[in-house]
């Protein structure tokens, strides 16, 4: 039975609601798990909060560090999504304008590197718990990830929510402008770069 101690730092539903398509869906307490250190061990139990599967709140990274996950076990869709970029002196990105999102679905045993301009949220889209490893140094959560922009809009471009045919859908987060259609993959990916 997997328990908060030996899984380390639980994201509770407090802690989700601000990104949920509805924050004030019922849902298990304990949203997920994180074991920081090399590598780094994240564990998403299959439930759902309203429509919506569970996920990971998401993220940007500071210093556009790129990372590598790997499904260890489950089925998951990454969610990918990349800033507009203001040219001039110092490449402001657009916090409310995305450029391109990406859905990826992956399972166990595939990997995704994915570039530092990609924000990113993973979805436990299976019957079974989502486990991935990564790795992003394990100070990550406190000084290079950015979830305050993830949470100023609500969450990420789009929501994953389960369809009529039981099957993911997208749908969009409102609290965008201008958003342009997610492209679906299929795994394997292999590196989602800057210029894609």
């Amino acid at each position: 039975m997997l328990n908060r101690m030996s899984l380390g730092k639980a994201r509770t539903l407090d802690e989700l609601r601000p990104v949920l398509l509805d924050p004030l869906a019922d849902g298990p307490e304990e949203a997920y798990f994180m074991i920081r250190g090399k590598p780094n061990i994240s564990v998403w139990p299959a439930a759902m909060y309203g429509k919506e599967y569970n996920k990971s709140v998401g993220h940007y990274h500071k210093n556009l560090q790129p990372e590598t996950y790997w499904v260890l076990h489950g089925e998951a869709v990454f969610v990918l999504q990349k800033r507009s970029v203001i040219l001039g002196f110092n490449h402001e990105r657009q916090n409310d304008k995305i450029e391109a999102v990406r859905l990826v679905r992956l399972k166990a045993g595939d990997s995704i590197h994915i570039e530092g301009v990609w924000g990113h949220a993973m979805v436990n889209v299976g019957e079974e718990a989502l486990v991935t490893s990564d790795d992003a140094p394990s100070d990550a959560s406190h000084s290079q990830n950015d979830y305050e922009t993830i949470r100023t809009k609500h969450g990420m471009a789009y929501y994953i929510v389960k369809g009529e045919d039981d099957k993911p859908r997208a749908v969009p987060n409102p609290h965008y402008t201008n958003l342009p259609k997610p492209t679906w993959e299929e795994s394997p990916i292999g590196m989602i770069d800057n210029d894609s």
